[in-house]
């Protein structure tokens, strides 16, 4: 169809093109193919059953595809937007999450509750706050956080306690304490890098007035516990002596223990009296100048390979419930410088196998209640001043052999009761004089011969009556002989 204006109440069809060079109007177009043309003007609505193909711009009040609307720059009620860049010249607001596949990157990324409760990251510097007070129970939380290229500073508070931690290139420190400004109730921990590139630890627990303090280094630690008067416990290491010490706050009062490669020593002191136990590789030496040293044992063994010396400056106790026994192989020499008192409450036995010798300055005494009875093989007995011999009861001396009794003065023999003297024979030699005096009457009865030999002269005096019988008598008078009979003599033969 060429030509004016075409116009028809009905439908047009046709077979080819239809081409218009002005207004193609109206009520409504139906089109299978395409539609070409410099533009297209809608006034009511166009329905697409197809794609709609644009190389141009697309534009109109909005655009909506029934669920998401493009109008006056915004896009609303959209689901999921897929897109290879998405670039925003003002503030994009997300309702729902944010996923990210690639990286995130912003200068400064916040999120913010309110001023006591958020997170800001600013490159690598991350500050974090938070804050809480619980209507239910009335406690109070909060915290916050620090991270920068310095290190880090972390808190956490409640209504009691409060916990702090920083990092730092040079030192680490932790502290939980009470809440305050000068807290006296903490438990902390520093390690640090000192000047001289020495690292350490000190660690700390106070309790009011009473605090542990802990410190360490590569080379020595130590742990001392104060308690609110001053007084102290002590304890250091380091690779050749490890301490161990009490001591009271004026410094007067302390034990210790004090340990070395080669010694072990300890200490007790009141600040007057000390007491020590000293042991080396060789030796101990346990000291108590103004005190007693007790060892208190079932079994108690004490061995000395070579030399023992016990000094004893006062008194000296040995109680003995059971046997006691010593044995000495070599000499043993006993110096009382004072009195010896020996009570035995049974039996005394005492053996010498070689020679025994018991030397008085002064006097001995000795009693014996029962038997004494002394067995010698030989016995000799110098007394050199005064001997006096007591016996209460009978005496008996026998000697199987001979005996001699050599006395340089005079001897005096007292007998109250009968003297009774039985010999094999006998043979007396007087020296000087002798007088016998005989109280009462005496008897000498001869059962073999008497020869009395006289070198001098011989006076018998007979107050009373003498009867002199004989079985035969020889009289030989080689001098003179005179016979006074002032009564009557009477001869029979």
């Amino acid at each position: 169809i060429t030509g004016g204006t075409v116009s028809s109440t009905g439908n047009i069809s046709a077979l080819g093109d239809i081409h218009a060079g002005g207004a193609l109007t109206g009520a409504s177009l139906s089109v299978t193919g395409g539609i070409s043309g410099g533009s297209l003007t809608v006034n009511g609505t166009a329905s697409i059953n197809g794609d709609l193909v644009a190389t141009g711009k697309v534009q109109g009040s909005s655009i909506t595809d029934g669920t998401a609307t493009l109008q006056g720059g915004n896009l609303t009620g959209a689901g999921a937007i897929e897109a290879a860049t998405l670039t925003t010249t003002g503030n994009a607001k997300i309702g729902g999450n944010l996923e990210v596949g690639g990286e995130f990157n912003a200068g400064t990324l916040a999120s913010r509750i309110d001023a006591n409760n958020y997170t800001a990251i600013t490159g690598g510097k991350v500050i974090s706050a938070n804050f809480k007070n619980d209507l239910m129970t009335g406690e109070t939380q909060a915290s916050a956080s620090t991270f920068d290229e310095t290190g880090s500073n972390v808190w956490a508070k409640d209504d009691e306690s409060i916990g702090r931690s920083s990092l730092t290139a040079d030192g680490i420190s932790q502290k939980l304490s009470d809440t305050g400004d000068n807290p006296t109730a903490y438990a902390e921990r520093a390690m640090s890098q000192g000047s001289d590139s020495k690292y350490t630890i000190a660690d700390t627990v106070r309790d009011g007035d009473n605090t542990n303090v802990a410190s360490q280094s590569a080379t020595e630690s130590s742990d001392v516990v104060t308690d609110a008067g001053g007084n102290t416990s002590t304890f250091r290491q380091r690779v050749d002596a490890i301490l161990q010490e009490i001591r009271n706050a004026a410094g007067t009062e302390s034990s210790s223990v004090e340990q070395k490669l080669g010694s072990i020593t300890g200490t007790v002191t009141d600040g007057t009296n000390t007491t020590s136990t000293e042991q080396t590789t060789t030796d101990i030496t346990n000291t108590a100048e103004n005190g007693t040293i007790t060892n208190t044992a079932k079994n108690l063994v004490n061995t000395a390979t070579e030399n023992m010396t016990n000094t004893v400056g006062k008194d000296l106790t040995t109680t003995v419930g059971g046997d006691m026994s010593t044995t000495v192989t070599g000499k043993v020499t006993e110096d009382y410088k004072s009195d010896l008192e020996t009570k035995v409450g049974g039996n005394e036995t005492h053996y010498v196998a070689g020679n025994q010798t018991n030397t008085v300055s002064g006097d001995r005494t000795v009693n014996v209640k029962g038997t004494e009875t002394e067995n010698f093989n030989a016995q000799i007995t110098n007394v050199k001043t005064d001997q006096r011999t007591s016996v209460g009861g009978n005496q008996t001396n026998i000697v199987t052999g001979n005996q001699q009794n050599t006395v340089s003065g005079s001897k005096l023999e007292t007998v109250k009761g009968s003297v009774t003297e039985k010999y094999g024979s006998q043979e007396t030699t007087v020296d000087g004089d002798q007088k016998t005096s005989v109280g009462g009457s005496q008897a000498n009865v001869v059962a073999g011969d008497q020869t009395n030999t006289i070198s001098g002269s011989k006076t018998e005096s007979v107050k009373g009556a003498v009867t002199e019988t004989y079985g035969s008598q020889s009289t030989k008078v080689n001098g003179n002989q005179s016979n006074t009979v002032e009564g009557t003599l009477t001869e029979t033969v």
